[in-house]
C-alpha cells in the first residue's frame, strides 16, 4: 500500500455513532446531558459522538470504582482475596 490511496478505512459500528459513560457497570449519559464529536484527524470526519462526563459524573464513577474496590462488586475478586 502506497502512502497516496485515498480510499477510507471503514468505521466499525463500535466506533460509530453516539458513546456513553460506563459508570459502575453501566452504561450512562453525562448527568449534563452534554456530549462532543470526536473526529478521524486523517480526514475531519465525526466518527463518534461522545458523552462528555463533568465533576457530577467523576465524582459517581469514583464512589463506584472505591464499592468494587472495597468489593462492593459482586463475582469480582477483592484486593484481600488477591494480594
Amino acid at each position: 500500500m502506497n502512502g497516496t490511496s485515498t480510499s477510507a478505512i471503514p468505521t466499525s459500528s463500535f466506533v460509530s455513532g453516539s458513546k456513553r459513560l460506563l459508570i459502575g457497570g453501566e452504561w450512562a449519559q453525562a448527568k449534563s446531558g452534554k456530549a462532543f464529536d470526536t473526529v478521524n484527524p486523517a480526514t475531519g470526519e465525526v466518527i463518534a459522538r461522545l458523552a462528555q462526563g463533568d465533576k457530577a459524573d467523576v465524582d459517581e464513577a469514583v464512589v463506584a470504582a472505591r464499592k468494587a474496590f472495597e468489593g462492593g462488586a459482586s463475582g469480582l475478586p477483592t484486593i484481600a482475596n488477591v494480594c
